[in-house]
């Protein structure tokens, strides 16, 4: 078997072969850490917290509405079985 030309033959070039390799690899995590930070929204969820802070106001405010909707709902019903047995005691008389 021939060696091939492109492994290397010492300890001295296995040793600067690995360095390129490591050059290398620190070259492509940086390329891709900034390409992360370029694609990455850092201020996302703030932005969505916000987004949910505004949602959940509207939706308590609906809430209230309702709320009072069945109190005032409520409110006429009593008055109303008051009027009408007010009335019912009139006629009795």
């Amino acid at each position: 078997m021939s060696p091939n030309a492109r492994e290397p033959q010492t300890d001295r070039e296995f040793l600067i072969n690995i360095n390129d390799h490591v050059e290398q690899l620190v070259k492509d995590v940086t390329d891709i850490k900034e390409k992360m930070d370029e694609k990455t929204d850092i201020n996302l969820c703030d932005r969505l917290h916000g987004v949910i802070d505004s949602r959940l106001l509207i939706h308590g405010k609906a809430i209230d509405k309702l709320e009072n909707w069945r109190w005032y709902l409520l409110g006429m019903a009593v008055a109303i079985a008051f009027i009408i047995e007010s009335v019912l005691q009139l006629v009795r008389k």
